[in-house]
């Protein structure tokens, strides 16, 4: 079977165990009848379900059929649809395999991994750590069964700055050579820090060294306003478009209940949540000349009794800059944070030029978890993140790796970089292949 065609009839085995899910999810059983209960299998549980006949008998005062009784049957069972799904089943291994990998060396509480073609919005791939096998279901431990790539929202730290400031660039606010003073690792009137000493920077710099306080400084000279339109422009607090219920918006307050420090804290990261998805999704706009797709994962149903296709089109992407060179200068700018001296030389891909950019962030420890009884903003646990796209002036995908409390190193330039660079020219060498293959 051909991994991008799903027949949920019955309540088969899955064929490739662990592949794929949750967002497979799974069904239960009871008296006889299939129960959608988590993924795709519940999201889209209308279409696969078998519609079941009706049997008439006579039958004793009990309810039991006579056997010598009259039966008519009133109708057949009928299938329910085949399912086609835009996920590649070769990239979802290797994917998979590679995020396998990163939790050998790195021991992160859980690692996601989402990739996709930033033109049409198809979702090739989607992978989280810890999985489970719905064959077994003594693997189904700590709701590792959950769906949290499509429900779990995280702080995206630096992986948020691209945005940011291809809204600046877009809305005449900078250009790349323009210059801040970025207090050599310390800006006293926010109250924040670098992890490394600046000074006086261009835009440029201040994106492929990954200065908080340049960025929180470009902010700034935006004004909350602008700041919150270039975040909502780019998806962040909407839902991408794929068929989940269960879907998060993540997390992005309107300015009217910012406080004094969101100006500066919401540009790196800090104070607004993403899922995954909302993620890659966004970064599509970037790698795709400032067009924001809607994703899909289904791409079309097929009626097994007659053969009727009824496919999924795509949608229309939404344009997010006004003026066409602002995605070719944030693109460059992207490019050098995988070359020498950015914070992603680990990304690199000798003979293929990669854009994206790292993140590092903290996690937020609530108060009811903390001992001092007080929220703050953790030194010891953090999710490490890579997003990216190749090549990176024709993209054939983006892709996003974050790795949620890792072990031994924090820095997504570690962590999640070398996993971008494994999967990325894995996935181009397969697609090469598949290409010419065809031609």
């Amino acid at each position: 079977m051909n991994f991008n065609e799903v027949n949920s009839v019955g309540v088969t085995p899955s064929p490739k165990d662990t592949l794929l899910e949750p967002t497979l999810g799974f069904i239960n059983v009871d008296r006889d009848k299939a129960v959608p209960v988590s993924g795709l299998e519940r999201a889209i549980a209308k279409y696969v379900e078998e519609s079941r006949g009706k049997i008439i008998h006579e039958s004793d005062r009990r309810g039991r059929p006579l056997a010598y009784g009259k039966k008519v049957v009133d109708s057949p069972t009928v299938d329910g649809m085949d399912v086609f799904l835009t996920v590649d089943e070769n990239i979802q291994m290797i994917v998979e395999e590679e995020l396998d990998t990163l939790c050998r060396e790195f021991r992160p509480k859980a690692a996601y991994a989402v990739m996709v073609n930033p033109s049409t919005g198809d979702v090739l791939a989607i992978a989280q750590r810890p999985t489970f096998n719905p064959n077994d279901r003594s693997t189904m431990k700590n709701g590792n069964w959950v769906d949290r790539i499509t429900t779990y929202v995280f702080e995206p730290g630096s992986t948020m700055k691209p945005m940011v400031i291809s809204g600046a660039l877009d809305n005449g606010v900078v250009t790349p050579w323009t210059k801040f003073d970025c207090e050599h690792g310390y800006w006293k009137e926010a109250r924040l820090r670098d992890s490394h000493r600046m000074g006086i920077s261009t835009v440029t710099e201040i994106l492929v060294e990954s200065s908080n306080i340049g960025t929180a400084k470009i902010a700034k000279k935006m004004g909350k306003q602008l700041l919150y339109n270039t975040l909502v422009d780019f998806g962040i607090g909407r839902k991408t478009g794929l068929p989940f219920p269960r879907e998060s918006r993540g997390v992005l307050r309107p300015p009217r209940r910012w406080d004094g420090l969101s100006i500066s804290r919401f540009p790196i990261g800090q104070g607004v949540s993403v899922t995954p998805l909302q993620l890659a999704r966004a970064y599509c706009a970037l790698a795709n000349g400032g067009r924001l797709v809607k994703l899909r994962i289904i791409d079309r149903l097929v009626d097994p009794a007659t053969g009727r296709t009824f496919t999924n089109p795509l949608a229309p992407a939404v344009g997010v800059f006004k003026h066409a060179k602002t995605a070719r200068q944030i693109v460059e700018i992207m490019k050098g944070v995988t070359r020498h001296g950015g914070t992603a030389e680990r990304a690199a891909i000798p003979g293929i030029e990669v854009a994206g950019k790292t993140g590092t962030s903290q996690k937020w420890i609530s108060k009811e978890e903390s001992p001092t009884g007080r929220g703050h903003y953790s030194e010891k646990k953090f999710f490490a993140t890579f997003v990216g796209f190749a090549p990176a002036d024709k993209p054939a995908f983006v892709l996003m790796i974050t790795a949620d409390e890792p072990q031994g190193n924090h820095y997504g330039g570690v962590v999640a970089a070398p996993t971008f660079k494994r999967i990325a020219e894995r996935t181009l060498a397969y697609m090469r292949t598949k290409l010419e293959f065809h031609q």
